[in-house]
């Protein structure tokens, strides 16, 4: 994994969304705490969550086909850029004044819906600077960062916006965006792959470009199946921040073991994204897939049968972490080295918005099954969604070998 910061341009490309992600960390906390603390109301607080969802299901898309049309490079810093002098501008506006509800929620908005330009630059970025067989130790590497800036960015943002003013947290925040554009202007990018020549000849609209790579998605069975696979994961994982207090609440020592749980899942996921490259080279990256999947199964099938036993609970929690990274890496993988670098831009976008569109999907679903049903019920159901997850995956994957389509 290491072998991956020797190469400069990925170490400065790492760097980079590693302090953007701190960022998104600091604005995130530092805007729901203030819009909670001027209305008193968790439904309020909650909108900052929905404007920042929603721009992924908006732009997402052109963010994909500006990525294949535009050099990458000038997507990454502009956008990194641009968060930074908007947070400045939204500091110098408000003064010592508070945050307004609206204000709040066109803030997060805006700046999400630059960051949907953001992610798929980098998606597709990352196979243009480094070899294939470094791709599953960036992509862990990746995992690893984010999940720390996931958690520092709201710890510090909690404690910044306790002793400092709302436009003084915005300040710092739009700096960590500023220092992200400079690491990343600093990276050797090759020139963007040419479109095979019958394409090239063809002046295309920014609405051809999209259909093209929705296209490349739909008549494409392994992103098909990849789609499919972490639309459905995604839809069946959401819900645990939801369903873990009532976990909690049957346990009967409240947010201890919330957070005992909430923490287990997170270790599990940082052990195996430690692990997961050096598996990922003996036995490939759908193997892993497949494992991933049915010892998930197997994991909510023990949620279910004690939920609430802790000493049991928690161990469960820890191979559901290690199954996530054991499915999202080779995913992520495969998605770089199958797909042509003059459309990744436009899969990695689609993909982006279809996972992430199943995540409210998830959570209000999960939501009303546990207020009519008890949650071992819900445990049971997730276990048979994921296994039918993972069995319905390895068959594509026989059924697209033996077409020739993927190998193995």
């Amino acid at each position: 994994m290491l072998a991956t910061l020797r190469n400069r341009s990925f170490a400065l490309l790492w760097l980079g969304q590693l302090v953007s992600r701190l960022g998104d960390g600091l604005y995130e906390i530092a805007l729901v705490w203030m819009v909670y603390e001027g209305t008193g109301s968790s439904f309020a607080a909650s909108g900052v969550f929905i404007a920042f969802a929603l721009p992924t299901l908006i732009f997402s898309l052109f963010g994909g086909v500006l990525a294949d049309r535009i050099n990458r490079k000038y997507i990454l810093v502009g956008c990194d850029w641009v968060r930074g002098v908007l947070l400045l501008a939204a500091a110098l506006i408000l003064g010592s004044s508070k945050i307004s509800t609206v204000q709040a929620y066109v803030i997060t908005f805006v700046l999400s819906s630059v960051a949907r330009f953001f992610v798929p630059a980098y998606t597709s970025t990352v196979p243009q600077v480094l070899p294939k067989g470094q791709l599953a130790a960036a992509s862990a590497l990746n995992k690893l960062s984010g999940m720390a800036a996931d958690i520092l960015g709201p710890v510090l943002g909690g404690v910044l916006v306790a002793i400092m003013s709302p436009a003084a947290v915005l300040v710092a925040d739009g700096l960590t965006f500023l220092v992200a554009g400079v690491l990343t202007a600093f990276i050797a990018l090759p020139p963007l792959p040419a479109r095979p020549a019958d394409e090239a000849e063809k002046q295309t609209s920014l609405w051809a470009d999209m259909r093209e790579g929705i296209r490349a998605v739909v008549d494409d069975g392994l992103i098909v199946s990849l789609v499919t696979l972490v639309a459905i994961l995604n839809l069946l994982l959401s819900p645990l921040n939801v369903v873990l207090p009532r976990v909690a609440e049957l346990i009967g020592t409240g947010s201890a073991s919330f957070g005992l749980m909430a923490g287990t899942l997170a270790a599990g996921s940082a052990i195996s994204a430690l692990t997961t490259p050096r598996l990922h080279k003996q036995y490939g990256g759908r193997t892993l897939i497949v494992a991933g999947t049915l010892l998930m199964a197997l994991s909510f099938f023990g949620l279910a049968a004690a939920p609430g036993l802790l000493w049991a609970i928690l161990p469960l929690f820890v191979m559901v972490g290690i199954c996530v990274m054991l499915i999202q890496i080779p995913a992520v993988v495969i998605l770089q080295e199958h797909v042509p670098n003059h459309l990744l831009g436009r899969v990695a976008s689609t993909l982006e918005m279809v996972s992430q569109a199943a995540i409210p999907l998830g959570s209000a679903a999960a939501g009303l099954f546990t207020d009519q049903f008890n949650v071992r019920w819900f445990f049971l159901v997730v276990s048979l969604l994921v296994l039918s997850t993972g069995l319905f995956f390895r068959n594509q994957m026989r059924r697209l070998a033996q077409e020739g389509v993927v190998h193995g």
